[in-house]
């Protein structure tokens, strides 16, 4: 796995979607339930959101989402709202019985919630809003190495990444820290 550092996490996610290969026309399956940053985002590459239906509990409805798919998906977004997980294992099912990709969102938790390891083909983080203090930062997760070996990076921040890959560090190293950030959530 391999990660790269970006200004926001939005940023992280529009270079994420541009290294597995979504074009103009492309789209992607979402919760209704996101923030506007995202689709803003996803209108600026001409990749067009497909909402589905979340429950109470933030998970999603399966039979809207088998409703919604059509031949122009290309992905499957999975937000780990406020932190909690999904049940990665059924979007992990259905994606690849459908053929597309697993997009993580966990803007809102940090770096991951199976013992802190990608799911997804790419996952975005946004410590910033976990870690009172930095004041920004994105991280993109990417599996496969054929997605990014060829890929030239946009928007790419360089006057955060060194901070943001020290305090990333630091968390990961940090076993107490590891055990109550998990308990909060």
């Amino acid at each position: 796995m391999k990660s790269f550092y970006f200004s926001k996490g939005r940023v992280a996610l529009k270079n994420g979607l541009l290294m597995l290969g979504f074009k103009k026309g492309d789209q992607l399956l979402m919760p209704k339930l996101i923030c506007n940053v995202i689709t803003e985002e996803l209108d600026i590459l001409g990749i067009k959101p497909v909402f589905y239906d979340i429950d109470k509990n933030f998970k999603p409805i399966w039979q809207n989402i088998e409703k919604k798919f059509n031949n122009k998906i290309k992905g499957l977004m999975m937000i780990h709202f406020f932190g909690r997980p999904q049940n990665i294992t059924n979007f992990k099912k259905y994606c690849i019985k459908k053929k597309i990709f697993l997009i993580e969102d966990n803007c809102h938790g940090f770096n991951g919630v199976e013992n802190f390891k990608l799911s997804g083909d790419i996952g975005i983080s946004s410590p910033y809003k976990i870690l009172e203090e930095i004041n920004n930062g994105g991280i993109l997760f990417i599996k496969n190495k054929k997605f990014y070996q060829n890929h030239t990076i946009k928007d790419y921040s360089q006057n955060n990444s060194s901070f943001i890959k020290k305090i990333f560090k630091l968390i990961k190293n940090i076993k107490l820290l590891r055990i109550l950030y998990r308990k909060l959530i």
